[in-house]
């Protein structure tokens, strides 16, 4: 039965926690290469320029989007021109 504020003098741990708390507690995890894609983009012009085109704004360019430092083009990831990847 809900008690309003101070007459309910037993509330649950959950409801009185702090949801940054709670949100500091779930993290993620990217897979490494994801994180060699995103830095393979510093060595290439081009990709720069669609990066700032892109962080100024999302519909800057169409069919290209940014997502996690990973440059999308239709959905796909955006290798650009790096030979090792």
């Amino acid at each position: 039965m809900y008690k309003k504020g101070l007459n309910n003098t037993v509330a649950d741990a959950l409801s009185r926690r702090d949801t940054k708390e709670l949100q500091l507690a779930v993290s993620s995890s990217l897979p490494q290469w994801l994180s060699d894609i995103a830095n393979s983009y510093s060595d290439s012009p081009l990709a720069q320029e669609i990066l700032s085109k892109l962080a100024f704004n999302p519909d800057a360019l169409p069919h290209y989007s940014l997502s996690n430092g990973v440059i999308r083009y239709k959905g796909h990831i955006w290798l650009g021109h790096s030979e090792q990847l």
